[in-house]
């Protein structure tokens, strides 16, 4: 998602001086970069409650902004090209118990997303050489999971969680972006060009 303001700059300088438009560049980049980063902090927070996440910086990771310069009146919010694990939901339930007695004794998960039970899944806290920790189902015709073994693969969720953020954004810039540019620029130029007159 790019928000880019050249005709709105192109109206602006019509009515002011040689000294008063060098001030408009200026108040352009940093009325951007608050409008990107209103958009953002926005879809981060609409999303997390549309998908039941645990905390918001598990999608705000995936959110970055590319701010405006002087030379490049557009910020950019892109999208990172990952999914996320199904961890990150309100909607798992993690249950453990354990079987057997002494040496046999061994712990058994029941692992329950969106009310449905991921066969042979298990939370993983330490992964030793592997980094990260999370819910984990053995690859297929796999033993299940031992200290030190890879043959594991871990469990994603919102398989369509790149369409839901770009659709998320989309809705965002529409909604709010160009909006909140023209109330950040008003403001912002309106500053810079009363410190001009003083």
């Amino acid at each position: 998602m790019i928000i880019s303001v050249t005709s709105k700059i192109d109206d602006v300088l019509k009515g002011l001086s040689e000294l008063e438009k060098d001030a408009v560049p200026n108040a352009a980049q940093q009325a951007l970069n608050r409008a990107g980063r209103t958009v953002q902090s926005r879809t981060v927070k609409e999303l997390a409650t549309e998908m039941a996440l645990r905390k918001q910086s598990d999608i705000r990771a995936l959110i970055t902004i590319t701010k405006a310069a002087k030379g490049s009146l557009s910020v950019k919010v892109t999208v990172m090209d990952k999914a996320l694990g199904v961890e990150a939901s309100k909607k798992l339930l993690v249950k453990q118990n354990f079987k057997g007695k002494g040496s046999s004794k061994r712990r058994v998960f029941k692992v329950n997303y969106k009310g449905e039970v991921i066969d042979q899944a298990f939370r993983v806290q330490n992964l030793g050489g592997m980094s990260g920790k999370g819910i984990f189902t053995p690859l297929p015709d796999q033993p299940r999971y031992k200290t030190g073994n890879r043959q594991i693969s871990r469990v994603f969720s919102f398989t369509t969680v790149q369409e839901l953020i770009h659709a998320k954004l989309d809705e965002m810039q529409e909604k709010i972006g160009t909006e909140r540019f023209e109330v950040e620029f008003d403001t912002a130029l309106a500053n810079a060009l009363r410190r001009l007159r003083l």
